[in-house]
């Protein structure tokens, strides 16, 4: 049972049945326009890709924490990808106040459960350092 549920987990596909593929096409449609806006759309598509990591570190929770502290492979792959997101993400934040205020208005715009669990907010510590 075990091995089947981490076949399953890891198979490439998240919890809504779209493979990691169809995912990443989703958060491309989904971004605002680069010639319009590109502070959002640079916002957007590092937020899309750190939740997009955090998804599938995440959707698991304590099994994935488990994997990696056993030194499976997979699980630590994706955990080294959630860090490469979240760092990347942390890059852009830093970039300029403009970068910080799309990031607050997409937290404002979450449900307050959503926004607590995934506390993107997070993502603005050590950004714009004096």
């Amino acid at each position: 049972m075990i091995a089947s549920r981490i076949d399953q987990e890891n198979d490439g596909a998240i919890e809504m049945g779209l493979t990691d593929a169809q995912m990443l096409r989703l958060i491309q449609r989904s971004l605002p326009s680069a010639e319009t806006d590109p502070v959002e759309h640079e916002v957007h598509a590092v937020i899309g890709l750190y939740w997009f990591a955090f998804l599938k570190t995440n959707r698991n929770g304590v099994w994935h924490r488990f994997l990696c502290w056993t030194g499976d492979k997979k699980a630590l792959a994706l955990a080294a990808g959630l860090a490469e997101a979240e760092a990347n993400a942390k890059e852009v934040l830093a970039k300029s106040p403009k970068h910080r205020a799309v990031l607050e208005r997409i937290v404002r715009a979450q449900p307050c459960d959503l926004a607590k669990k995934d506390n993107l907010l997070s993502l603005l510590a050590g950004s714009l350092q004096p």
